[in-house]
């Protein structure tokens, strides 16, 4: 379970975004207040956001970073919904696979937005690894090239060097209080190029200064 500023370090976006998407909001427009849903399913008495929040946040996050409208963006998701059955898409393999040709059809405005959307989303969804239930069920925040994944089975799912075991913050930590990359790398037993993975990603997601 996490909270709405880890979601928002891990998925690149503001603690801010992260509460108005959850909670839904209400936005000025020519025709008065209107109301803008939650991007995730959830009641609004839970404290904390869940592994699937997160997977949802991250890609939306990311269409939002390229410049696509919120609108757009629920659009797209609800033409998904329909044509494929899926409550949540943004969490199945079924989209992942499906999600560029759904959107290629061509001929409405949901596809029109889908194309827009698709590239950004389909970004973080590549990095995703699937369950048996054909949802996401792990994934690579920094990308597959690098060890850095978050699992909601492994160490209360915050981000881990996998191989390790051991959370990017624990290290970054280490790092921090004054120990070398190589230091930190023989504590735990590792190889420096994996402390440097460590570091990087919490240098992104902006535990430390850049």
């Amino acid at each position: 379970m996490y909270t709405a500023a880890e979601v928002a370090r891990w998925a690149r976006t503001s603690r801010q975004t992260v509460t108005r998407w959850v909670a839904g909001y209400a936005f000025p427009s020519n025709s008065g207040l209107r109301w803008s849903a939650p991007v995730t399913p959830r009641h609004h008495d839970e404290p904390f956001l869940t592994f699937e929040d997160l997977v949802e946040i991250a890609a939306v996050a990311a269409a939002r970073r390229e410049g696509v409208s919120m609108p757009r963006i629920r659009l797209a998701i609800a033409y998904a919904v329909s044509e494929l059955g899926i409550a949540r898409p943004l969490l199945s393999e079924r989209f992942r696979t499906d999600g560029h040709d759904l959107f290629a059809k061509g001929g409405t405005n949901f596809t029109k937005f889908g194309q827009m959307v698709w590239p950004f989303v389909e970004e973080v969804l590549r990095d995703m690894d699937y369950g048996a239930d054909l949802l996401a069920a792990r994934w690579w925040p920094a990308g597959r090239s690098t060890d850095v994944m978050v699992d909601p089975l492994v160490n209360f799912g915050r981000p881990i060097i996998g191989t390790l075991g051991v959370r990017t913050e624990t290290l970054v930590d280490r790092f921090v209080a004054g120990l070398s990359v190589e230091d930190v790398a023989d504590e735990y037993g590792a190889s420096p190029a994996l402390i440097q993975q460590a570091v990087r990603f919490e240098n992104r997601s902006g535990a430390i200064a850049a």
